[in-house]
């Protein structure tokens, strides 16, 4: 059986804090990661008003492509390109040796020598 190398466990954000209103603050870990990921919050209202729109060019052009390969033409076109040079170079083989093995053929001691 395979294992995976990857954790599948969550890390809890929140901590108890009993100075706050509410009563949970979140960890740090949490808030570091958050503060370093990259955010598009276009259109998203944030309970303090403060919204994060300087890595959306970055997600769009990155992220959403990586997520849909199938959508690049370039790609498509190379893949079908080195399928038919393959086919192509491996009929190519099979008709030489083909020749070759016809060629081959020996005229002396047969029937009448």
């Amino acid at each position: 059986t395979q294992e995976s190398i990857v954790d599948s466990s969550c890390v809890a954000c929140a901590e108890p804090n009993d100075g706050d209103d509410d009563g949970v603050e979140v960890n740090e870990l949490c808030d570091r990661v958050y503060d370093e990921a990259a955010k598009c919050e276009k259109n998203l209202v944030g309970k303090y008003g403060e919204t994060y729109t300087t890595d959306c060019k970055f997600i769009h052009s990155t992220v959403y492509k990586m997520a849909h390969p199938g959508r690049n033409i370039t790609l498509l076109v190379l893949t079908c390109l080195f399928g038919l040079a393959t086919a192509g170079l491996g009929y190519y083989a099979y008709h030489l040796h083909q020749t070759l093995t016809r060629n081959n053929v020996k005229l002396t001691g047969g029937i009448f020598s």
